[in-house]
């Protein structure tokens, strides 16, 4: 009785089986909805491509506001904070890149190393071009720089997010902590750029503050409860 059942439910399947004529037809529509996709640029071009921009946004929002920053430093000091700050720039592109590339080999160096490794840099930096920890209407200058980086670094978040949807994040919480870190760099730039208190205290409380929240941000996003679907 029960191998009769079994070979009933074998006659069943075979007969749901699609057939040959069936199967080659919807071969064939598929084949008729594919288009060829775009291949991403190298991770090197598409670096190069995001710190252009990135450079491009920067001056763009800080010459509305007046380049006092600028200015005020001296070559030197101009000369190698950009330094600092783009080479931060094109390692966090760089490896914003090499994140939205599907099946890219596995990264020797975690996102939150790496940035914290930008935050000692631009520390470093900045303690070494600006030794100067006078704290003079300390609170509010520095909430008007903050609100002025804040929303520099906005827009850029919005730019790097069309960027992220162009390939797709293999790590979504690395790719996220990398873009945040980068578009909270644009406001690090225009405010070197704007700003003329050339103070470390400064520099470290208010300006570097700008990528903090922005990576506070996106771990909290990251971290937010889930609301569980019927």
């Amino acid at each position: 009785m029960e191998a009769h059942s079994d070979g009933a439910a074998f006659d069943e399947l075979r007969a749901a089986e699609p057939s040959p004529a069936r199967v080659d037809a919807i071969r064939n529509r598929i084949a008729g909805e594919l288009r060829p996709v775009r291949p991403l640029p190298s991770n090197r071009a598409l670096a190069s491509a995001l710190t252009a921009a990135f450079v491009c946004l920067s001056v763009a929002c800080a010459i509305p506001i007046r380049l006092k920053g600028y200015y005020a430093m001296t070559k030197a000091q101009m000369l190698a904070d950009c330094a600092a700050i783009l080479l931060c720039a094109f390692v966090l592109a760089f490896r914003l890149a090499q994140e939205i590339v599907p099946g890219a080999p596995p990264k020797r160096v975690s996102a939150a190393s790496l940035v914290a490794a930008g935050f000692a840099v631009m520390a470093a930096t900045t303690a070494l071009l600006f030794p100067d920890y006078s704290t003079a209407q300390f609170v509010q200058k520095g909430l008007r720089c903050l609100t002025i980086g804040t929303l520099c670094a906005i827009p850029a978040a919005g730019l790097l997010w069309r960027v992220m949807r162009l390939g797709m994040l293999t790590d979504r919480a690395s790719g996220l902590v990398t873009a945040a870190a980068l578009a909270g760099m644009v406001g690090v730039f225009t405010l070197a750029l704007h700003c003329p208190i050339l103070t470390a205290a400064h520099i470290l409380a208010w300006h570097l503050t700008v990528p903090a929240l922005a990576l506070a941000s996106v771990v909290l996003f990251i971290r937010r409860p889930r609301i569980p679907t019927a």
